[in-house]
């Protein structure tokens, strides 16, 4: 990934050079040559307004004059020429004083001027003439002509010659210039473009090794990524993404672990008795006894199963809430007839609180069963014998409250946020029974959660539990 990007940023680079290097010396020339001329006709302007001071105001003689525009001349390295109002071109100046000497003085088109430039110029246009050749200086020039012009009369004018190759000259010791110092840019922003696509793509492969470890199920390591950008929030991302799949991780091997222990425990008790009623350890006036206790473990594993495809539908969130109306009351002891004989047995009292006489409520009442069911099976398991049990409804707004509270061994604080985790159990020496797989209550606060309702547990070890939770009602 480095190679490509750097590779990439490269190419852009020198794409981006060689059409800079392809249009700059153009540009340049235009530029050199635009700036000259604007100079010339500026200078030219300066020329036509000292001639006409000096001149026809009559503060110069012709002798000074002259002089003066060898030297300007040699301070513009141009070339001067003057032009009277009929048209002659003069070349030196010196020939409009003395016009015996007809040497240097020639018509307009013996110089390379064309008539009609002449002709525009006498008529008081200034004219610019780009790259002419002029044989009487031996090169091309850019030629700025400026007419003097007083009182809307043209007197004469002057045109000023700036040779090409000059120009150009300098025009390409500039680009020359140009070009080493953007070969000179291009190295650094290359060795730039080096350092910023390495700080990309070293996180990236960072975190490309260590998602295939996450993939191998290796989720210990985390990546510090501190480039205070959109990379570090990936990063960040991942290593959230790890924390989570390690809990997932951890909790399906304490998932397997429990389904194993709590498989082969009755598997176990089921083999040991069927080998020794085989061998006759066991008499067969005895069967009937263990044959009672074999069909107690199988129920035992029958539950077990149900109770893990339970699990399995409610992780997978394809929980069904069929709703419906019913009378919660009615319910609550249709599932006390199911406990009457372990009531019985730890002599256990149970009280009963209604709201109403008749309070209908709209659920699924299969699965709120389940709930009742399941919370009740708790509150037996853990109360202690001779203790009390009490079942209450109370109306809230909207919704019906249901409360179980039983006399038991309680919770301790710490334990009561580990109540609704999957396979989790007090420590069984504190309980009378021994059949619980630690299944029940994770799928009661599943069942109320996909009801979108509320469920919570109070204890104070050693005394007391409540669970209560909420149900919509029917009105």
């Amino acid at each position: 990934m480095f190679r490509k990007i750097y590779t990439m940023y490269i190419t852009v680079l020198l794409v981006s050079f060689l059409l800079i290097i392809s249009v700059l010396g153009q540009v340049l020339e235009n530029y050199f040559v635009n700036e000259k001329e604007s100079k010339m006709i500026e200078h030219a302007k300066k020329i036509c307004n000292e001639y006409m001071n000096a001149y026809v105001l009559g503060m110069y003689d012709q002798k000074t004059l002259t002089y003066e525009f060898k030297v300007l001349e040699e301070h513009l390295g141009a070339s001067i020429w003057y032009v009277d109002a009929k048209g002659k071109v003069y070349v030196e100046y010196a020939d409009v004083i003395n016009e015996a000497n007809t040497s240097d003085k020639l018509e307009y088109n013996q110089y390379d001027i064309e008539k009609k430039d002449i002709q525009r110029l006498l008529e008081g246009n200034i004219i610019t003439i780009r790259n002419k050749y002029i044989s009487k200086l031996g090169y091309p020039v850019i030629t700025v002509g400026y007419p003097m012009v007083l009182n809307n009369k043209v007197l004469g004018a002057f045109l000023i010659h700036t040779s090409i190759p000059e120009i150009k000259k300098t025009s390409s010791e500039t680009y020359k210039i140009t070009i080493v110092l953007l070969i000179f840019m291009v190295g650094i922003i290359s060795v730039a473009a080096y350092i910023f696509s390495n700080n990309i793509t070293k996180p990236l492969k960072m975190m490309k090794k260590q998602a295939l470890k996450y993939a191998q199920g290796d989720f210990t390591e985390r990546m510090i990524v501190n480039t205070g950008d959109e990379v570090e929030d990936l990063a960040k991302s991942l290593n959230t993404m790890a924390f989570e799949l390690n809990k997932v991780d951890e909790n399906r091997k304490i998932f397997l672990s429990n389904i194993s222990h709590d498989i082969k425990t009755p598997l176990t008790n089921i083999n040991g008795f069927l080998e020794a009623m085989k061998d006759g350890t066991i008499k067969k006036e005895d069967y009937e006894k263990y044959i009672d206790i074999l069909s107690n473990e199988t129920k035992r594993l029958i539950n077990f199963t149900k109770e893990i495809i339970t699990i399995n539908t409610l992780y997978e969130n394809e929980v069904i809430i069929c709703y419906d109306k019913f009378e919660i009351n009615t319910l609550i002891k249709d599932v006390l007839k199911i406990f009457e004989g372990r009531i019985r047995n730890k002599n256990i009292t149970f009280n009963l609180v209604f709201a109403e006489k008749e309070t209908y409520v709209y659920a699924d009442r299969d699965k709120i069963y389940r709930v009742i069911y399941n919370i009740i099976d708790n509150a037996i398991k853990f109360c202690n014998d001779g203790k009390g049990i009490c079942i209450e409804t109370t109306i809230e707004d909207k919704k019906v409250r249901i409360s179980i509270i039983d006399e038991g061994i309680g919770l301790a604080e710490k334990n009561l946020k580990d109540v609704w985790k999957r396979f989790y159990k007090l420590d069984e020496s504190r309980g009378t029974e021994k059949n619980s797989f630690g299944l029940g209550l994770y799928i009661v606060k599943q069942i109320i959660d996909a009801h979108e309702e509320n469920i919570s547990v109070q204890s104070k070890e050693g005394e007391w539990t409540k669970f209560d939770f909420t149900v919509r009602k029917f009105l």
